[in-house]
């Protein structure tokens, strides 16, 4: 398996409605760039999920950067799920994208499933 190209501690999340889950918090080594891998725990197991976007903004008060990491999930309800586990508090690691073998959902778009009509059928059209 590939070794992780940063390694980052995961403070909060938020949730951005049709957008993903925002995890908020601070690289401790390494660089990070969207379309990268991260790996967190959660349910007990390990997710990777594909990192669409990141953004740094500096904490004045505490004098450091943090950086809110931005990644794409299957799902609405996914979402909810990864936000109530709290995966706060844990280093998650990142890795480069072109790692063949992890289990990341991509965007899909589905068409819609076209019905034939019964004269279709009887005549045997497609």
């Amino acid at each position: 398996m590939q070794q992780p190209t940063a390694k980052y501690f995961i403070a909060d999340t938020f949730k951005i409605t049709g957008r993903g889950l925002v995890f908020v918090g601070h690289l401790t080594e390494g660089v990070v760039s969207p379309g990268d891998i991260i790996e967190f725990t959660a349910f007990g197991i390990a997710i990777y999920r594909k990192i669409t976007g990141a953004d740094h903004h500096r904490h004045p008060e505490a004098g450091k950067e943090n950086l809110s990491i931005l990644i794409r999930c299957e799902s609405e309800t996914e979402i909810d799920q990864l936000r109530n586990t709290k995966p706060i508090n844990q280093v998650a690691l990142i890795f480069k994208s072109e790692t063949p073998d992890m289990n990341v959902p991509e965007k899909t778009v589905s068409t819609p499933k076209m019905t034939r009509t019964w004269w279709q059928k009887l005549l045997k059209l497609p």
